[in-house]
């Protein structure tokens, strides 16, 4: 029991001891309720009218048809002109409205050969520009291959975040002084590549345990970690790592389901 190795391992084993709590399978931890939604981020090129409006949204392709499928609730949010770009950290809303999607409509452009949509019943119309998207006044369209057809009801706080996935926290450990050890070359095989380093095996003592929450950036937009933290009424200890935009993200950052609001 003197020996370093058995004196580590037991440190561990007593570290997880103290770290541990008892799961009561009758009263699990409390889960953020889903609540599935059609999330539209838009700038705003018109002026807008009293509540309620009839809202056309005529994307460009066909991507989003089973998104708009009613019924089912949406979101929009509003942004000054030219302050989005795709690709890029949306910046805050200027307006947030909720309603609830009424109608699809596959046009005659479309790949199934649907009707021709009626444009005259909308109060506005979201339509793509350079793969954004714009709230504007109705207008003619020949092209749109489908439509979607939403009433917009209610103002909202613009601050609100919509999220895919359900913010659950991890408990990772924070590593802290690493060195390395010759081992014998037929013990290697018990090791993984990671833990090997040449002839040497790495230790990596670990210094303490947190709570993390990874959120993506092209969710929350510009908000920072701690006003995230504090949404999520989390323990001090916990920390909000945020995965920032990469050029492999998907191309629908604007328009998206999403369950799960803070």
């Amino acid at each position: 029991m003197d020996e370093q190795p058995f004196q580590e391992a037991l440190a561990h084993m007593n570290q997880c001891k103290q770290e541990a709590v008892v799961f009561d399978p009758h009263h699990p931890p409390p889960a953020m309720p889903p609540q599935q939604t059609l999330i539209i981020h838009a700038e705003c090129h018109v002026a807008l009218k009293a509540l309620p409006w009839f809202v056309h949204l005529r994307p460009a392709t066909t991507d989003y048809d089973r998104a708009m499928r009613p019924p089912g609730s949406v979101w929009l949010y509003l942004y000054n002109p030219n302050a989005l770009r795709s690709g890029f950290n949306r910046p805050r809303a200027m307006a947030a409205y909720s309603g609830t999607i009424t109608a699809l409509n596959f046009t005659e452009h479309h790949a199934n050969q649907g009707i021709p949509a009626d444009w005259t019943g909308a109060d506005f119309v979201i339509e793509q520009n350079n793969g954004v998207f714009r709230l504007t006044d109705p207008k003619p369209h020949t092209t749109t291959p489908t439509q979607g057809v939403f009433r917009i009801d209610v103002v909202e706080p613009p601050s609100t975040v919509w999220l895919k996935d359900s913010p659950t926290p991890k408990r990772e450990r924070v590593v802290g002084k690493t060195r390395v050890q010759e081992v014998d070359p037929e013990f290697r095989q018990f090791f993984t590549s990671r833990s090997l380093q040449g002839r040497h095996l790495v230790h990596r003592e670990y210094k303490d345990v947190r709570t993390i929450y990874r959120l993506p950036r092209k969710e929350i937009g510009d908000m920072e970690s701690s006003a995230l933290l504090r949404r999520l009424n989390v323990p001090d200890e916990a920390r909000v790592e945020i995965e920032e935009l990469r050029q492999t993200d998907d191309k629908f950052e604007f328009i998206y389901i999403a369950k799960y609001r803070i």
